[in-house]
């Protein structure tokens, strides 16, 4: 599903048997912003959550926090 922007990142540890993903994705609603967390195992179905936010600014800034979260736990960008 594409969104205004969509960020993917992925988490491999083969010592931990760890095959995670992670997905952040901004979209546009009929009233409001949307930002939409999906995640689980890589080739899987996961779960997602979204949450609704009326002002641009607020996404941006709840956008930018997730994505720095994500990186510290050590996921990386993917392709």
């Amino acid at each position: 599903m594409p969104g205004i922007t969509t960020t993917r990142f992925e988490c491999v540890d083969q010592a931990r048997n760890k095959k995670a993903f992670y997905m952040l994705s901004i979209e546009r609603g009929l009233f409001c912003f949307m930002l939409v967390r999906r995640w689980g195992r890589i080739g899987r179905r996961g779960r997602s959550l979204s949450k609704c936010f009326l002002c641009e600014t607020d996404i941006l800034r709840e956008y930018k926090r997730l994505h720095r979260k994500r990186l510290q736990r050590g996921y990386t960008l993917a392709e």
